[in-house]
């Protein structure tokens, strides 16, 4: 079954790319045409801004989409990996959310964060998944 391959978070908007994913399918239907008039993934926040999880974040760690986290804030980097000094393997490694870039940021010209800023793609906002996993340790008693 072509939904054997699915690797996308069932908490989130997170979907696979797998045009032939059904679950996947249902999710994009649902977040673009919710039929009963809710917020098709109501544990997003209600923002102007685009928002991503970090299991959609993760997604974007290649040449064809490299997604630079820093702090809260989400840029795509992708129109600097073959002009970048440091090569295109410096941003990939740090792409798809492994790591934030804040620091790294900090030491570029005021011109690269210029460039930087003009490419943000939304802010990063938690998964329900997270939020359970964290409920779930808080409620951990060992006797």
């Amino acid at each position: 079954s072509s939904d054997s391959i699915c690797d996308a978070c069932i908490f989130c908007a997170d979907t696979c790319g797998n045009p032939h994913c059904s679950s996947c399918s249902q999710k994009e239907t649902r977040r673009s045409y919710p039929s009963d008039g809710a917020k098709p993934f109501p544990f997003v926040c209600d923002t102007s801004e685009r928002s991503f999880t970090r299991c959609q974040l993760r997604r974007h760690c290649t040449e064809d989409s490299a997604w630079l986290l820093c702090g809260s804030t989400i840029y795509d980097a992708t129109p600097f990996l073959k002009v970048h000094p440091g090569g295109v393997q410096s941003i990939l490694r740090k792409s798809g959310g492994a790591a934030d870039c804040t620091e790294d940021m900090a030491m570029h010209s005021r011109q690269a964060n210029k460039k930087m800023k003009s490419k943000k793609v939304g802010k990063l906002v938690r998964c329900e998944r997270e939020a359970v996993m964290h409920a779930a340790e808080d409620q951990c008693v060992i006797s």
